[in-house]
């Protein structure tokens, strides 16, 4: 393959999307930052609206009830999800336009003892193939997972004010289910290495 030799991983996903649309990924960017404090404020405001309802039993004034952030939490959330998918279709059309014809155009460089090789093709095959939603996929699943680490941290701490024991538990029950997910992950990826022959 001429040209420079590049070595992508899960965090070039961010530079080229990027750099195929720089606004629209930092705003997803902000948007999955913002829902990773959801539930952060989803926690407290709920915690308020209790506390509120049971210090107004005796009383008939209900209005420290709509002054909790549940609503607005709920509502940046609706809100924020069908924003995220709109502007991922709008980096995606980005992503297709700008950066899957480098892609076509290093194939087609190859020299032909490349293409007759299964090893090779089959490689090329698997990345290749719908480079834009690979790209996507795997942008997301970084800020999914960044959001996640953001979600649990505030949750953990909130829980480890108000109980402390009852987070470390959490913390223990969740390192076992934590290690699955990545053995799983690498099963799944080796179940696609190897159907990729066939597909061939």
């Amino acid at each position: 393959m001429s040209g420079r030799r590049e070595t992508y991983s899960i965090l070039s996903s961010v530079r080229i999307c990027v750099r195929c649309h720089p606004s629209v990924s930092v705003t997803i960017i902000l948007l999955y930052v913002l829902q990773g404090f959801t539930p952060i404020l989803l926690t407290l405001s709920s915690g308020a609206v209790i506390d509120a309802s049971i210090r107004l039993l005796g009383s008939q004034d209900y209005r420290p009830l709509f002054s909790s952030l549940s609503v607005l939490a709920v509502s940046y959330d609706w809100v924020s999800n069908q924003l995220t998918g709109l502007l991922r279709l709008r980096l995606q059309i980005a992503v297709r336009t700008k950066f899957c014809p480098r892609i076509v155009e290093h194939i087609s460089r190859l020299n032909y003892r490349y293409v007759e090789d299964p090893g090779t093709w089959d490689l090329i095959s698997r990345v290749a193939g719908h480079t834009d939603e690979s790209i996507l996929h795997a942008f997301d699943s970084l800020l999914s997972f960044l959001s996640l680490i953001q979600k649990t941290a505030g949750l953990f701490l909130i829980l480890f004010f108000y109980a402390p024991l009852s987070s470390v538990g959490v913390i223990v029950c969740s390192l076992p289910l934590t290690w699955l997910s990545l053995q799983g992950g690498k099963a799944s990826y080796a179940g696609i290495c190897e159907t990729q022959e066939y597909r061939r």
